[in-house]
């Protein structure tokens, strides 16, 4: 949890990510996203690999039986159907071997 909590302890990252975190503590955000985690990939979360924080928040994790995740968080006020067409594309993508993360 020390690279969430330098993550957290950085300012620019803070402005950067305030659309999506608001005004979480390290300690809820980590709460929320081992829930998420448990709920989505029926596994405990382990650890950070890296936090990376541009339009949405890229956390890469590794759960307790090994695998690596990617998650990407988007604010909140993402529309529905823009994420609809950017899974389409990126499937698509992945579907014709471009080298992107399999949706």
């Amino acid at each position: 949890m020390n690279l969430l909590q330098d993550f957290f302890d950085d300012d620019y990252n803070l402005i950067m990510s305030e659309p999506i975190i608001s005004d979480m503590t390290a300690e809820d955000f980590h709460e929320s996203l081992s829930l998420l985690v448990q709920t989505e990939f029926n596994s405990v979360m382990e650890d950070y690999i890296f936090i990376e924080v541009s339009v949405g928040l890229v956390l890469g994790i590794t759960l307790n039986n090994v695998e690596r995740k990617l998650v990407k968080i988007l604010p909140g006020s993402s529309d529905y159907k823009e994420l609809e067409s950017i899974i389409e594309i990126q499937q698509y993508l992945y579907d014709n071997g471009f080298p992107c993360p399999k949706v």
